[in-house]
């Protein structure tokens, strides 16, 4: 079993269309994603696919980003109070929360 999680970008690939097999499939390494603006890797429909150090299997795509002040999202509910307050006094940075889907696959999946 590996030490590591591996990735993989994959493109012209449906995401729902992605299960534990292909995964399988799709040669992997550990690497990092770049999220950065100058070389983002997870623009919005980007997939990534994934292999745990424990071996689960997963698949995850970007939806979208949302600013910093919009905290409309399902996710925001989990923000304290009080660090709400606080990113509404900072500037509103474009891409700052990222929405993503994501699925993990137990072992035994096919």
């Amino acid at each position: 079993m590996n030490d590591a999680t591996t990735i993989a970008i994959v493109k012209s690939v449906n995401y729902d269309r992605i299960g534990p097999n292909f995964i399988r499939r799709t040669r992997m390494a550990p690497q990092r994603l770049e999220g950065s603006d100058k070389d983002n890797l997870l623009a919005p429909g980007a997939v990534v696919v994934f292999r745990t150090a424990d071996g689960t299997l997963g698949r995850l795509q970007v939806v979208a980003y949302r600013p910093l002040h919009d905290l409309s999202f399902p996710g925001a509910a989990v923000y304290a109070d009080s660090w709400k307050q606080e990113a509404l006094r900072r500037p509103n940075y474009e891409r700052y929360h990222i929405e993503i889907k994501w699925s993990l696959f137990l072992p035994d999946d096919r």
